[in-house]
């Protein structure tokens, strides 16, 4: 556990799992902590981590044929093998999110408590920009370093 306020948590190739306090926080529940665990195991188990470091070893290979070949930092093309070098795939979220529903559907949690996390992650979000007087929709937008997809 690591005491941090963001609501975050990851799973390594190795086991290990790290879930933030601010996560913690805001889960509501057994059932929804259930769920936010399978869905960090779900990684573990379809080695999506150990796939990940096989393409930033990929990448950091990449990015040093680009140096050598003249390549500037900041062009597009460096920007592009950056940006991949910490993304989770969309097509992966899905795939650990229906295993992490298979894991609730054989426990004795409801498996609706995976989607009342986003549902709740959503809200807060909505309030924050509602006290900052900003739209809500830009508040949820993919940054271009984000390593998962938008709680949209």
């Amino acid at each position: 556990v690591l005491r941090d306020p963001s609501f975050n948590a990851g799973m390594y190739a190795n086991g290990m799992m790290q879930v933030n306090t601010g996560a913690l926080l805001r889960v509501r529940g057994e059932a929804e902590l259930a769920a936010l665990l399978g869905h960090e195991f779900g990684h573990f188990e379809l080695r999506h981590r150990l796939a990940k470091f096989k393409r930033q070893r990929g990448t950091g290979d990449a990015l040093t044929w680009f140096g050598l070949a003249g390549g500037q930092s900041g062009s597009l093309l460096h920007l592009l093998i950056v940006g991949s070098y910490f993304k989770y795939t969309r097509d992966q979220e899905k795939e650990v999110d229906i295993k992490s529903l298979d894991y609730l559907a054989a426990s004795p949690y409801r498996v609706g408590a995976a989607a009342d996390i986003w549902a709740h992650r959503m809200a807060e979000d909505d309030a924050i920009a509602a006290a900052r007087k900003q739209n809500s929709h830009s508040a949820r937008r993919t940054a271009f370093g984000d390593s998962h997809p938008a709680d949209i």
